[in-house]
């Protein structure tokens, strides 16, 4: 469903306003994009970033704390790690988060290294999947494929299974990061342009779009990321993922909804 054309420029003066108050960097320190700011360096910045976005499920709290492990693990420069390491056992002693086992964080540091290798950048392999004038969900589906050399199951929750109808709501985030470039996002990857990504859609965005009859479906899936990053796009056509992290703060700082939207 599409919000009523009348709506579009009342929502978009309301969403400017969040945006100035709430995208700002002071707030990073509530998301996981947090690590991503540790690195100056765009092959690490990357290599972060998709790693941390991988493992955010669950509770914030405890994604923080598996983050922290893992990049300490793989010390102050990300990329020479993957560039030069051989083998990736035991790396991290009673490695468990949520879902995510020891020897599937394994397998996907693996699968990193391997790409890494071939590719030299993670950019250059997501661009190599990346089809322009295709539905955006091919590319993440083509890339999980390669990604996982056919086999996603081997790294578990780490990646989704984009052709099941996942939301994809991790690797959204993660390409939000790469694409758009503000405060919050890096903005490292400007051949993919804004106006493809879809929402991460997670509880906070959710909410608030069935809230503002961006949908009316029930469910958190691709469906529903397609026809809520449509609304926004009505809204910002040349950027609809803009107001993504500021409509988690609402959530995240435990902001009342109604009070902006009212």
């Amino acid at each position: 469903m599409l919000i009523d054309d009348r709506r579009i420029l009342n929502l978009r003066k309301k969403l400017d306003r969040l945006y100035k108050e709430f995208n700002k960097k002071k707030y990073i320190e509530t998301d996981p994009v947090k690590f991503v700011h540790r690195y100056s360096e765009p092959e690490n910045q990357e290599i972060v970033g998709f790693i941390v976005s991988s493992l955010s499920y669950g509770n914030v709290k405890n994604i923080f704390s598996s983050c922290e492990r893992v990049l300490k693990v793989i010390s102050v420069n990300p990329y020479n790690f993957f560039m030069k390491s051989k083998s990736f056992n035991n790396i991290i002693d009673s490695f468990v988060h949520r879902f995510t086992k020891l020897n599937e964080i394994e397998n996907f540091f693996i699968l990193l290294s391997i790409a890494l290798k071939k590719y030299g950048r993670l950019k250059t392999f997501f661009l190599d999947c990346y089809r322009e004038g295709q539905p955006f969900r091919d590319s993440l589906d083509l890339f999980a494929k390669k990604f996982s050399q056919g086999d996603i199951s081997r790294i578990g929750s780490l990646l989704p299974d984009p052709v099941k109808g996942s939301a994809c709501k991790r690797l959204n985030m993660f390409l939000r990061w790469m694409v758009r470039k503000d405060d919050i996002d890096v903005g490292i990857w400007n051949e993919i342009p804004k106006n493809k990504l879809i929402y991460p859609i997670d509880v906070h965005v959710a909410k608030i779009s069935r809230m503002l009859k961006f949908t009316e479906r029930k469910s958190n899936d691709w469906k529903t990321a397609q026809e809520i990053t449509e609304n926004f796009r009505r809204i910002n056509p040349d950027d609809p993922l803009k107001y993504d992290f500021t409509l988690t703060r609402i959530g995240i700082l435990n902001k009342e909804i109604s009070e902006y939207f009212l």
